[in-house]
C-alpha cells in the first residue's frame, strides 16, 4: 500500500522543511520515494533537496489554497487521487504555516478523519502525520499545534510528534512534554551541534541543497547520525 506522510506544522520556522530534507537526503537514490512542497509561500523544500536523483521527476509543487487562503475539497481529493495514481511508493508533503493551520480547520470543519480514512482506504493510501515541535520561543505555538491535531486525527491516522533538537534547549523539551500532554511517542531530530565545525559543514550543506556525499567521510558519519533515528 502507498504511504503518504504530511509534514505540518502552523508555527513557520519550526522544522518542517528541515525534517522534509533529511528524509531526502535519506532515500536519496531510492526513486520510488517522492516529495511534494506545498510550501508556497518559500518553496524552501525545492531548494534544499535539488541533489536527490531524478530530481525534477521527484519533487512536485501543488497548490491546496483558494483565493480566501482556504483549503478547498475538490483540490484536496483531486491531490489525494493523483498521488494514489503516480508512480511513488512513499510520498512526503512539505506543508507551509498557513496550509497547515488550514488543514486543521479543513479537517475539523470540512472533510471529517472518518471519511477521510474511508476515502483514504478506497484508494489504497496510507496516511500519516508528522508534525515538527521546537523549543526556546516556539515551545507553546508548536506543542498546541501537535497536541489540537493528535487530538483530532489519532482514532484514524498514525501520527508521529518529532521534536527538532536544532531549536530545543533541555528545559524547553520538558516544557513541550508537559504542554503536550498526550499519549504520543516524541522522536527527537535534527541535533546538527552547529556550533562544531562538523556540525557547520552539514548545517551548510543541507541549506545549499548538496548531496551528503560532497561531505568528508568523518562528517559523512555525523550526517548518518542525523538519519538513523528518522525510520519513516
Amino acid at each position: 500500500m502507498k504511504q503518504i506522510f504530511i509534514v505540518s506544522q502552523s508555527k513557520g520556522g519550526s522544522g518542517k522543511s528541515f525534517f522534509t530534507t533529511l528524509m531526502a537526503h535519506k532515500y536519496e537514490e531510492e526513486t520510488t520515494v517522492g516529495f511534494y512542497d506545498m510550501d508556497n509561500s518559500t518553496l524552501t523544500l525545492s531548494s534544499q533537496i535539488a541533489f536527490i536523483k531524478n530530481f525534477k521527476n521527484r519533487i512536485l509543487k501543488a497548490s491546496i489554497l483558494n483565493e480566501n487562503g482556504r483549503i478547498e475539497r475538490d483540490k484536496m481529493v483531486k491531490l489525494f487521487e493523483a498521488l494514489a495514481e503516480d508512480k511513488f511508493e512513499k510520498i512526503f508533503i512539505d506543508m507551509g504555516a498557513t496550509e497547515s493551520d488550514q488543514l486543521y480547520q479543513f479537517l475539523l470543519n470540512d472533510l471529517t478523519c472518518e471519511d477521510l480514512k474511508e476515502f483514504m482506504t478506497e484508494i489504497s493510501c496510507d496516511l500519516s502525520f508528522i508534525i515538527p515541535v521546537s523549543g526556546n520561543t516556539a515551545t507553546k505555538a508548536t506543542s498546541n499545534y501537535a497536541k489540537l491535531m493528535f487530538n483530532l486525527v489519532s482514532d484514524f491516522f498514525k501520527i508521529f510528534i518529532v521534536e527538532n533538537l536544532e531549536l530545543t534547549d533541555n528545559d524547553s523539551s520538558i516544557e513541550i512534554g508537559n504542554i503536550l500532554g498526550v499519549e504520543a511517542e516524541t522522536i527527537k531530530f535534527g541535533k546538527t551541534e552547529g556550533d562544531t565545525e562538523r556540525g557547520k559543514r552539514v548545517v551548510n550543506m543541507i541549506k545549499e541543497g548538496k548531496s551528503a556525499t560532497t561531505l568528508n567521510i568523518l562528517t559523512r558519519g555525523k550526517m548518518k547520525s542525523l538519519l538513523e533515528p528518522l525510520n519513516f
